[in-house]
Order: C-alpha cells, then sequence, then structure tokens
C-alpha cells in the first residue's frame, strides 16, 4: 500500500489461485495489464474479487481496470465495491457469470464471453460505453434486442413493454 492510499498493479499475473482487492486504507485501485487465470481445480472460488475500498470515501472510477484479462473461476470478476471501471479488458471462461456485481459499474471497449451461464449478472446496473462484446444472458440481450425479460412481459424489440396493457418505457442492453 502507498502512502496516498493508492494500489497500483501493472504487468501483474496471478495463476492457480484467486486476487481479492480491498481495504479501508486504499483509496483507489488501479490495474494496468494484470492477469489472472484460475485452474478448473479451484473453480469454486471467484478469479478476480474486488472488495470495497477507503472507508467513507467515494470516486466514480475508485477501482479502473485497463487492459486486464481474467480467465476462469466460479464468476470471472466479483464486484462487491462502488465505483469500478473495466476498461479494454478481457473476461473469459468463468465457470458462471464472467462478471457479477452487486454495484452498479462501468465497462468500455471490452470482452466478457465463453462462460458458463452468461457475461454479466447485475443487481445495480452497468453503463456500457465504447464498443462492448458481451455474452447474452437470459434476462436481455446485450448491444441491442429485447431479451427474455421484454418478452416475458410483452414488450417488442421497440423498447417498450406492456404489462397490464400499459406502455413502459424500457431501457435496452440493462441488466437487471
Amino acid at each position: 500500500r502507498a502512502p496516498s492510499g493508492l494500489l497500483h498493479l501493472s504487468n501483474f499475473g496471478v495463476r492457480g489461485g484467486s486476487l481479492e482487492v480491498g481495504g479501508h486504507g486504499v483509496k483507489k485501485v488501479k490495474l494496468f495489464q494484470v492477469h489472472v487465470e484460475l485452474n478448473e481445480e479451484d473453480s469454486s472460488n471467484d478469479a478476480l474479487v474486488l472488495h470495497e475500498i477507503g472507508k467513507g470515501c467515494y470516486d466514480p472510477d475508485r477501482f479502473f481496470l485497463q487492459e486486464c484479462e481474467v480467465r476462469g473461476g466460479s464468476d470471472g470478476v466479483m464486484i462487491s465495491a462502488s465505483g469500478v471501471w473495466i476498461k479494454s479488458c478481457r473476461i473469459l471462461g468463468a465457470d458462471s457469470r464472467g462478471i457479477f456485481s452487486n454495484y452498479e459499474f462501468v465497462i468500455e471497449d471490452s470482452t466478457v464471453q465463453g462462460c458458463g451461464s452468461y457475461g454479466m449478472k447485475t443487481r445495480s446496473g452497468c453503463v456500457r460505453r465504447g464498443r462492448n462484446n458481451i455474452q447474452a444472458g437470459p434476462w436481455d440481450e446485450h448491444e441491442g434486442g429485447g431479451g427474455m425479460f421484454a418478452r416475458m412481459m410483452g414488450g417488442a424489440m421497440d423498447g417498450t413493454v406492456a404489462p397490464g396493457g400499459y406502455n413502459m418505457p424500457f431501457e435496452m442492453g440493462r441488466t437487471f
């Protein structure tokens, strides 16, 4: 941990184990070209886990991941913190989901593919920027389309749903 509270890992790799990042003494995390690969024998764990940092402070990009690659794990990336921005990363081959997030986060110009169930499960939403290549899940079709949720609610592919006959706007590509 740096005196400023910045944790910066660059050109760093973990093979055969999880990487967990967090702690109240850390104010900001930058991961650049960090590679995490979790073996199939240990796939009950998540490959990269982002825990809360910086008690009492908030910054929209407290966690900045750039050009990172995460392979394997039960979930590839488990986000248990606010302020995460994933840019130009590849998240591949997780047994379940590529990204499981309890907080809203930003994903930009990244790939999430080859996962056992689907690319992302978000509980608070996700902001997509740039060109992403995200494996579709059962509740949405990333990068356009209505998804299962819209079809179940009587929606069309035009961005509206009609529960009980009332048209309501439906934000395309947002995971609930």
